[in-house]
């Protein structure tokens, strides 16, 4: 049984309105970078394996995140870890900042990638701290529409930093990044601004076996297993999708950067309505699963032989609406079903085992571009997705899983 503070309802969704706040700015910053040092490193040194190194840096530290919610499920309090990553992730910015005054290629290439490396390892310490309070300041009633609240604001974020990336670009890289600065320092002050209460269950024992006890509670547990294999293939598809999606729009069609804004804005901007609407659907989680791997495999390919930027941002739209819808149902399965004193470390173990192919992605998207080309590539991925996409069905524990409709605050 869980002994942790419990939180009157005003305030539990007090702070958790700080918490969504937090996400927003975070998001929108990281989001921005993302897309901006893609493109700084694609224009800088032309080559879509060094691009996509930079993509993947910001995801490998996500090996780490289980390592990172063990050590904060033992923590009495976490909010002031929050802050020190906050601050680390803005300072790390300043030596990609000296890089670009000094116009060296080589220094370019080294801060970039450390760059991108400390902002993906602070990120993933913040999203730990957001995952563990999010589960102590909720009541159980409030799982649904939390879960929703945090997709659209963490999507529509994401739509945000995607669409400044390419008003930000057309001011130049150093104005790009000061702003990014400007952002993840903003986005600390709703941390500080949270109503901790200090937690007394917290155990005593050693980190490794914090470490041991989280997953065996993952191995026991079947549907935990199909979530976490299904997230490893999500997730490196997705972060395949966004250097696919730049290489084509910059390299093949030779567009500016307003028009990658513009299609990535169309896709977090269909997540964003999709995470809404799905506050208010139910259903079998395996059905959406499927649907979802079987939408993303055909944009894939229908893509790959559209030359239309304008065409492809519908497709990228739907495909957005679908992932969106499935985020709610995704996020409130986990929400119901991992314990409080469990969450740091099982969401951890999520990022390692699932986001973590993300770090992968650009590298395996960059090298296959470079071998048979950007069309090929998206016409590859998306029929690899849809041969596969039976797993939503051969999954048992999936079809047992009924996210009711609906939900209140």
């Amino acid at each position: 049984m869980s002994a942790e503070p419990d939180y009157d309802e005003k305030t539990g969704w007090n702070n958790f309105r700080l918490l969504l706040l937090n996400s927003g700015l975070s998001r929108t910053g990281f989001a921005a970078f993302n897309l901006i040092i893609i493109w700084i490193m694609l224009k800088e040194t032309g080559s879509p394996l060094i691009s996509g190194l930079s993509d993947g840096l910001i995801s490998l530290p996500l090996l780490l995140s289980f390592i990172v919610g063990a050590y904060l499920d033992k923590q009495r309090r976490v909010k002031y870890i929050g802050v020190l990553a906050g601050l680390v992730r803005s300072l790390s910015l300043l030596g990609l900042v000296y890089s670009l005054l000094v116009r060296s290629e080589l220094m370019i290439i080294i801060f970039g990638l450390l760059a991108s490396f400390m902002l993906g390892f602070t990120s993933d310490v913040i999203n730990s701290m957001r995952s563990l309070l999010m589960k102590m300041f909720l009541k159980e009633s409030q799982y649904k529409t939390g879960s929703s609240l945090s997709n659209s604001v963490y999507s529509l974020s994401e739509a945000v930093g995607y669409s400044l990336s390419g008003v930000l670009l057309t001011f130049g890289y150093l104005n790009s990044i000061g702003v990014i600065f400007i952002i993840f320092i903003l986005s600390i002050i709703p941390i500080i601004l949270l109503k901790e209460k200090e937690r007394t269950d917290v155990s005593e024992g050693k980190l490794n076996e914090s470490i041991k006890q989280g997953l065996r509670f993952i191995l026991n547990d079947k549907l935990l297993k199909e979530l976490l294999i299904l997230g490893l293939i999500v997730n490196f598809l997705f972060g395949a999708m966004a250097l696919l999606l730049i290489s084509l729009i910059e390299l093949k069609l030779s567009l500016t950067p307003m028009f990658v804004s513009m299609i990535f804005l169309m896709l977090i901007g269909g997540i964003t309505v999709g995470s809404y609407v799905g506050k208010y659907m139910g259903g079998k989680l395996s059905s959406i699963v499927l649907t979802t791997m079987v939408s993303i495999s055909l944009v894939f390919m229908l893509i790959s032989f559209l030359n239309n930027i304008y065409l492809i941002g519908i497709l990228v739209l739907a495909a957005g609406l679908i992932i969106g819808i499935s985020n709610v149902f995704f996020s409130y399965s986990l929400l119901k079903k991992i314990p409080r004193e469990y969450m740091a470390r099982i969401m951890g173990a999520f990022n390692t085992f699932g986001l973590s192919a993300t770090a992968m992605s650009g590298v395996v998207a960059g090298t296959i571009i470079q071998l048979i080309g950007i069309r090929d590539s998206l016409l590859l991925i998306g029929a690899v997705l849809l041969v596969i996409s039976p797993l939503a069905l051969i999954f048992r524990e999936l079809h047992e899983v009924e996210v009711p409709k609906g939900g209140r605050k």
